[in-house]
């Protein structure tokens, strides 16, 4: 099958290039598209399949040459759909474009389960969860390093929730603390960093306000290293992991961050649990395991042969 990969903005580490390579893994045809090409090559059906991918800015299904379109052969897989479903500087919304595709014929994946729930509550019925994941050849647990940070972080520090929070563990007596932030460390950078640390530290974006339950890529990535994760609660981490796990525990505030993560980190069961978070990754989250389930979506929902 020959799928085209819609993305507004495309760098090398963002979750098309990984989409493309699960895609490719499995037998497709598959490119990474740029709006003009997505547009053009939509009016002319050269794919088979539109799988679009949600970037930082977003693709418009409203564009004049494809606003008359059906879109039954389009997909969009949405990231930060809680941030932008009605953002009026975001043109179009969100919301707007996954109302495009319930009414001329695509389908809507959705990377958090409270968005699909969104969708769903708005009467948009060609909704499914599809939650991230990580490629494990780039985020590898080899080779094996010395630890020499007590928590890492990898991630862009672009509000102020976060921000806040990493700020407390870059001066919490006694921690080392090993931080990539704004965009210094990508694919394998990030992975070779979260290698020398004992514990990988996530953290939704938008922390402390109502959005602010998603299980970004970093969940996955970080296990992906072999290395067991101290995360934030949030409710669908229960619908990921329905029984308990060794390798991730969780933090519910900014007060018990600290205490948790003291205890997680003198405990020996927790500490040597990577492993098994790896293993998790392998069977049930790496990308090429996500294309699986998508195209499965797609046959039954008529959008692919």
């Amino acid at each position: 099958m020959k799928i085209g990969i819609p993305v507004a903005q495309f760098h090398p580490g963002n979750t098309a290039e990984y989409v493309c390579s699960a895609l490719a893994e499995l037998g497709h045809e598959a490119v990474i598209l740029a709006p003009a090409q997505f547009y053009r090559d939509l009016k002319e059906q050269r794919c088979d399949l539109f799988f679009c991918v949600d970037s930082g800015e977003p693709l418009n299904m409203a564009e004049a040459s494809i606003a008359q379109l059906p879109l039954d052969r389009v997909a969009f897989w949405f990231i930060d759909y809680r941030h932008n479903k009605d953002r009026l500087t975001r043109t179009p919304p969100d919301a707007e474009t996954a109302r495009a595709l319930q009414q001329r014929g695509g389908w809507i994946f959705q990377s958090q389960y409270e968005d699909q729930q969104d969708c769903l509550g708005q009467g948009m019925t060609r909704v499914s969860w599809l939650p991230l994941a990580a490629d494990p050849k780039v985020w590898s647990d080899t080779p094996i390093v010395p630890k020499d940070f007590h928590l890492g972080f990898v991630g862009n520090v672009w509000d102020a929730g976060r921000k806040q929070v990493l700020e407390l563990l870059l001066r919490t007596a006694g921690l080392k603390f090993g931080f990539q932030g704004h965009g210094k460390a990508w694919k394998e950078d990030g992975a070779a960093l979260l290698r020398r640390c004992l514990v990988g530290f996530n953290i939704s974006s938008f922390y402390g306000q109502p959005v602010a339950f998603d299980i970004n890529m970093r969940v996955f990535e970080t296990l992906s290293c072999a290395v067991p994760l101290f995360t934030n609660s949030v409710p669908a981490l229960k619908r990921l992991f329905p029984e308990p796990v060794p390798f991730v525990r969780t933090y519910d505030s900014i007060e018990t961050l600290i205490p948790r993560l003291r205890e997680a980190l003198s405990d020996p069961t927790f500490v040597r649990s990577g492993a098994l978070g790896r293993e998790y990754i392998l069977k049930n989250a790496t990308y090429t395991a996500r294309m699986c389930e998508a195209i499965t979506v797609l046959q039954g929902a008529g959008v692919v042969g």
